[in-house]
């Protein structure tokens, strides 16, 4: 498998996840179009700046952002 497809296979899952969430009522609108959003924004920035959006995805995939900071 090749990295664009597994890439597009991580990106597919994100999206379901995210809007899975939004539809069940554990997040709000605001928050699934926010987590959406930050996945553009790393991807638009020049040079790989900011955080990987692969790691972003798995890390929201693994409930990462679900906890209250500590």
């Amino acid at each position: 498998m090749s990295h664009y497809e597994i890439d597009h296979k991580l990106l597919q899952k994100f999206l379901g996840h995210v809007l899975d969430r939004y539809k069940a009522g554990d997040i709000d609108l605001t928050t699934a179009v926010n987590r959406i959003a930050f996945l553009v924004e790393t991807v638009a920035l020049p040079g790989g700046e900011g955080a990987a959006p692969a790691r972003y995805m798995q890390n929201v995939l693994a409930g990462e952002f679900d906890r209250p900071p500590t």
